[in-house]
């Protein structure tokens, strides 16, 4: 079932972000703090490792044209974590077409497909991802920052993650909720988590900086 509708694709009202003492990644990428956390707040910090169980290794690679998901089943990822994993277990196993399965993108027209794919393709010939450690998550909604995952719709996660030759990489992943029928910028109320975009830590971007 293709979405519906898309909402919520300009900018939140007011600077939630800010408010809260926080670095903006810039326009979208709001509430990771790409050089640590600015004053006292420090929100949903929880460092672990993450065991990603790889697919069977495959060295198919997408097209620079491969398209956007049009749908996928609701209730896949039931949590702010789940797809990273999947998408990680893709790359991990040189599986590009799987990965591009899990990253959506963002739902607004900036959005650049080929940059999804190039990314995908990337991580994928680097074996990148047979384990993950998460150094730092950000929860909000499209108007606050919030401590809890289930009150929250957007998250951004920073990840350490491994190529199979021992490289470390530091990836930021952003994470919303939605549904079946509804997609929303910074996620919906109820809805379950997508990937929407990943980035090399300071990275810019066709999203911003």
């Amino acid at each position: 079932m293709a979405f519906v509708t898309i909402e919520e694709i300009g900018e939140p009202a007011g600077d939630p972000v800010r408010r809260k003492g926080l670095l903006s990644l810039g326009p979208v990428f709001a509430g990771l703090a790409i050089g640590g956390p600015v004053g006292s707040v420090v929100v949903g910090r929880a460092p672990h490792e993450v065991s990603v169980e790889s697919a069977r290794p495959s060295t198919t690679m997408a097209s620079p044209t491969a398209a956007l998901p049009s749908s996928r089943p609701v209730g896949q990822w039931p949590t702010a974590q789940s797809p990273i994993t999947a998408y990680l277990a893709a790359t991990g196993a040189a599986d590009s077409k799987a990965a591009l399965d899990v990253w959506i993108g963002w739902p607004v027209a900036t959005f650049s497909n080929s940059r999804r794919v190039l990314r995908t393709d990337e991580l994928a010939g680097l074996h990148v991802g047979p384990g993950y450690r998460v150094t730092q998550i950000v929860y909000q909604t499209s108007s606050n920052v919030v401590e809890r995952e289930m009150d929250a719709t957007f998250a951004s996660v920073l990840v350490e993650v491994t190529s199979d030759e021992g490289v470390e990489y530091q990836l930021l992943f952003m994470v919303a909720r939605e549904t079946r029928e509804r997609r929303a910028r910074f996620g919906v109320a109820g809805g379950q988590w997508t990937l929407y975009d990943v980035i090399h830590l300071y990275e810019c971007t066709e999203m911003g900086c």
